[in-house]
């Protein structure tokens, strides 16, 4: 979800030129980045990241997968 509210800022802001993406496997990989999305985000071939389409950040996070996290 984070990669996507900075994705959002950059495409609000015309002086942002690229956004860097953190990878330093095994610890941070896109599959554990984006666990709590219904879809991974994907890169296209030419390096850019095409917005989701929906409300807001543009995805619903897999409430399934927040489940792991609740408190009490």
């Amino acid at each position: 979800m984070g990669l996507l509210a900075n994705l959002h800022v950059a495409l609000a802001v015309s002086t942002c030129p690229y956004l860097e993406v953190p990878y330093d496997p095994p610890a941070w990989t896109p599959e554990r980045r984006d666990m709590l999305l219904p879809a991974p985000i994907e890169v296209e071939p030419d390096g850019t990241i095409v917005p989701p389409p929906g409300p807001g950040l543009g995805v619903s996070p897999e409430l399934d997968a927040l489940e792991a996290f609740r408190i009490g």
